[in-house]
């Protein structure tokens, strides 16, 4: 708009508000046609230059950001200051040191939750447990860890040593191995279902059966649906037909056992009856 339109504008906004004869209103036209009045012509309108933060400011930003992040996977604001605190004390790692020892670092991972759950007593797991994990866990290195990690090694130490029972081993129904394992998920439910909550719904279900299957299934098929079974039993969040499609996504070698080629048919029916009611 050029110069002679602001002037038009102005002019007809400036005679409405003389109409009325409060002196207030003379004081606010005035401030209009100080502030419609476009700038001259070859001017620039200076800006003010974006203020850079200080080191300490920066490192504040960085710190409240990570205690957001932190508390949204589960920690309490004190644990997650605490973790905080710990993390900045501690020495740096290579980048080197960290490709080199990748597969440690998992195996680490599995070590840590085995060692965790082991020092626990044989009570129901809360929200006060979840949140020691969540901070234990981080003390001990693996500060990068994800649910879906957690959820993974939880499940895997409770395969795996369901694997070492000779019972278990000889079982000849996978509902017997379930039943072996209810007072164990009744532990852990709370755990592994607030765990499953947090991972992506689309692939929750295959970290639950790639978790078990990874532990020596083709060798246990038995045990292995016993497992799933116990855990479809404790976790309320996992659903049948998210299970199903776990169990329909596994190897060729895993999917075509006897046992689970029921199981699966098990749970279509489930599914089935579910839709009809």
């Amino acid at each position: 708009m050029g110069d002679a339109g602001y002037r038009s504008n102005l002019s007809g906004l400036m005679a409405r508000l003389e109409v009325a004869p409060a002196p207030a209103l003379g004081g606010l036209a005035s401030f209009l046609s100080d502030v419609m009045r476009p700038p001259a012509s070859g001017t620039d309108v200076p800006m003010e230059a974006p203020k850079e933060l200080s080191p300490e400011a920066l490192q504040q930003l960085e710190f409240s950001e990570m205690l957001e992040e932190l508390k949204q996977q589960g920690l309490s604001e004190e644990h997650a200051r605490e973790m905080l605190v710990h993390m900045q004390s501690a020495e740096p790692v290579s980048d080197e040191e960290d490709d080199d020892s990748e597969d440690e670092v998992d195996e680490t991972l599995l070590s840590s939750t085995r060692a965790w759950m082991a020092l626990h007593p044989p009570a129901p797991a809360n929200e006060e447990f979840f949140r020691d994990f969540n901070l234990k866990i981080r003390l001990q290195g693996h500060v990068e860890s994800t649910p879906p990690d957690h959820l993974r090694a939880m499940l895997q130490v409770i395969t795996l040593q369901a694997f070492e029972d000779p019972d278990i081993l000889s079982a000849t129904q996978p509902a017997a191995v379930a039943e072996k394992l209810k007072p164990v998920l009744d532990k852990w439910a709370y755990m592994l279902g607030n765990l499953y909550s947090k991972c992506d719904a689309l692939c929750a279900a295959d970290i639950v059966v790639g978790s078990v299957g990874d532990c020596e299934a083709e060798a246990h098929p038995i045990a292995f649906v016993g497992v799933l079974m116990s855990v479809r039993a404790g976790v309320a969040a996992l659903a049948d037909d998210k299970l199903l499609l776990g169990c329909r996504r596994l190897p060729a070698g895993r999917r075509q056992s006897t046992v689970m080629a029921g199981f699966i048919s098990f749970l279509e029916q489930a599914g089935d009856s579910s839709d009809e009611g």
